[in-house]
């Protein structure tokens, strides 16, 4: 059985562990939501519809009336589905600002040769200058641009687009003009459609994707495995032992003291009994 070191890139691992996070927060927050809709649909479905003990129905209120309210409740359900997305969009900004100036930091580590700095607490403008200076694509740069100015709304004007600043009117209008899933209720509250939140994920990723070949970082568990992958692990004299299965072939793989610690953050251990487990997270 041939011994491999798979010694995992610390500061990858966790720059991709963050974006994880995020990831999994839109997943779960967006099964929340579609069950959300779901019951608030089979609600609708009800024969009769009481307000304050009135059976709308069997009382002479007109029916004009009842529809009305019937509209109004749909319409605010769905305002409260778009707005419920603004968490999402801060998370990502907030995440992306917080990884590129922990990426720019340790490529200039790495890199000494880079010319690039950032001061104690980088705002945007210094971090899209660093990382243009490191060749991210300025269509990237941009779109995380409007994605900062669509944020500030959301974090500073609580979404109201009457209050919000005119940049931020400015892109909240271009994004609606682009069909980008970004629009404006009739209430006057910016609506998020999860197409969006998807799309800018992607975005976000993407910059990170292209950055850590081109400085060379190594792989993670996150970023990579083999075809036909497996793994199963056990416990060994120097602490657990990994088994990779890749197509057929067996590859051992002692873990580093520095990955172990990784592994009590709180990944659980597969079984020893099983030939394979579920692979590792991708992201995005």
């Amino acid at each position: 059985m041939p011994a491999i070191l798979f010694d995992p890139d610390e500061e990858r691992s966790k720059i991709e562990f963050a974006f994880l996070v995020i990831t999994k927060y839109l997943e779960i927050s967006e099964a929340a939501l579609k069950k959300g809709e779901e019951d608030f649909a089979a609600d609708l479905q009800q024969p009769k519809l009481d307000i304050d003990g009135i059976d709308l129905k069997e009382d002479d209120i007109k029916s004009s009336t009842a529809m009305s309210m019937l509209g109004k409740m749909v319409f605010h359900r769905h305002n409260l589905v778009g707005r419920m997305r603004y968490g999402f969009v801060i998370q990502l900004y907030g995440a992306f600002e917080a990884q590129s100036v922990a990426l720019i930091r340790e490529i200039k580590k790495r890199h000494p040769e880079q010319a690039v700095a950032l001061g104690k607490e980088p705002d945007f403008p210094e971090i899209k200058e660093a990382l243009s200076a490191l060749g991210a694509a300025p269509s990237i740069l941009d779109d995380i641009d409007q994605l900062r100015h669509l944020r500030n709304c959301l974090t500073h004007r609580n979404g109201a687009f009457d209050h919000a600043k005119d940049i931020q009117k400015s892109v909240i209008v271009a994004l609606n003009t682009a069909d980008a899933g970004i629009r404006v209720d009739d209430d006057g509250f910016v609506e998020i459609e999860r197409r969006f939140c998807e799309k800018a994920l992607s975005t976000v990723t993407s910059l990170f994707n292209e950055m850590f070949p081109k400085f060379k970082f190594g792989q993670t568990f996150y970023s990579s495995k083999p075809q036909g992958y497996g793994i199963r692990s056990y416990p060994s004299e120097s602490g657990i032992k990994y088994e990779f299965m890749d197509r057929g072939e067996v590859a051992e793989i002692q873990a580093t003291p520095e990955f172990q610690e990784m592994l009590k953050g709180g990944i659980a251990e597969p079984d020893p009994n099983l030939e394979t487990d579920p692979s590792p997270p991708d992201i995005p």
